[in-house]
């Protein structure tokens, strides 16, 4: 009977250490696959992450719901991490720290304005803050004064755009070579904030912003443009005031070469009243930056107002830029067309009707009046 028992314990013994294997098989089985499967969950998301890096789509949080949320350049996890922790967006930095090691997220996240929500998980918020950052895309059509420019960007949604006039007036430029010796003018930057489309962080500094459109215009004048500026005898700042009163004058792109070779002619003549430049867009120039009404058609009065920029008054370029030039204005003033016209007018309809003799212009002026472009 001993012998039994004994026997009975033995195969009982057994089963259970047996139990007890198939046991531990079975937790680390479902340990690895767990594991397995949380790697390949990671995975994804860092795919998905990516995926959305290359790939934007715009947000689909509502508006009453959005949080912009801002990653400083170069910031850590930790400092993303206490960031948000301070917004409230998270609970516990610690374990957004860990959740970010372990599903890959460390160095994918992106500097920059983000749209998040109180309501989304950790996972949710490490792919939104993955994702590319939310951009304010801002054209600026050549032609714009450059108090047009600062009107346009504080109608935006940018959280400084306020403060870019402030930064313009005290700021230092003096790394811009074609801004060095410039005289003093009501605005420094007039004629040098270039035409463009920009790209724009919601929190962009008044700094990134002004100098995002400087370096686009240092970027644009190429060495061919300086080295023909020196072989005309002019400067860089007299080929701007040039192109930008060719900008406000030309409609097409054949007449402001041609409307630059009439300026070029007036420019070197002898005679000091033909170096008046007689352009109606100085004259909308000096009534906008008094009023600040863009005249559509200048009167004769008007071209009598006393002012340094009007050039029915004074010979030669006006002190400064009337407006900000593109590109093509800016060849025009370096690479006039050559031609015997001394004066235009415009015709109302975009063009110009040309004229080698005063006599020939009153007439035209006669005929069209003293027009502006819209």
């Amino acid at each position: 009977m001993a012998r039994a028992q004994k026997g009975h314990k033995y195969v009982s013994g057994v089963l259970t250490f047996c139990l007890v294997i198939l046991l531990l098989v079975a937790a680390a089985a479902a340990g690895g696959a767990f594991a397995y499967s949380y790697v390949k969950h990671a995975q994804s998301l860092v795919e998905l992450a990516e995926q959305n890096l290359k790939n934007p789509t715009p947000s689909a949080i509502p508006e009453s719901r959005r949080i912009y949320f801002e990653i400083p350049s170069g910031s850590s996890t930790a400092k993303i991490a206490d960031l948000l922790e301070k917004e409230g967006l998270i609970k516990n930095k610690q374990l957004f720290k860990i959740l970010s090691k372990v599903n890959g997220f460390d160095g994918l996240y992106q500097p920059g304005t983000h749209i998040v929500a109180r309501d989304m998980g950790y996972e949710q918020i490490m792919l939104a803050l993955c994702a590319r950052p939310e951009i304010l895309r801002l054209m600026f059509p050549e032609g714009l004064n450059s108090s047009q420019v600062y009107g346009a960007i504080r109608k935006t949604a940018l959280t400084n755009r306020n403060d870019v006039k402030s930064f313009v007036d005290s700021a230092d430029f003096s790394s811009y070579d074609f801004l060095d010796g410039l005289p003093k003018r009501a605005d420094r930057l007039e004629g040098y904030l270039f035409p463009d489309t920009y790209d724009y962080d919601l929190h962009a500094t008044p700094r990134t912003i002004v100098e995002t459109m400087l370096g686009n215009f240092n970027r644009k004048l190429t060495q061919e443009h300086r080295d023909r500026a020196a072989e005309l005898g002019m400067t860089i700042d007299s080929v701007i005031i040039l192109a930008s009163i060719i900008e406000r004058e030309a409609v097409t792109e054949e007449d402001r070469f041609v409307i630059s070779g009439v300026f070029h002619n007036r420019l070197a003549s002898a005679n000091e009243d033909t170096r008046r430049l007689q352009s109606c867009a100085t004259v909308q120039y000096v009534f906008y930056q008094r009023n600040g009404v863009m005249l559509r058609r200048i009167s004769e009065s008007d071209t009598r107002v006393m002012d340094p920029y009007n050039t029915y008054l004074h010979a030669g370029l006006p002190p400064g830029p009337i407006c900000n030039p593109g590109i093509s204005s800016i060849n025009a003033a370096l690479f006039p067309e050559e031609t015997d016209y001394m004066f235009f007018v415009a015709r109302g309809d975009g063009t110009h009707a040309f004229n080698t003799t005063y006599e020939g212009h009153l007439e035209a002026v006669r005929e069209y009046g003293l027009n502006l472009l819209p």
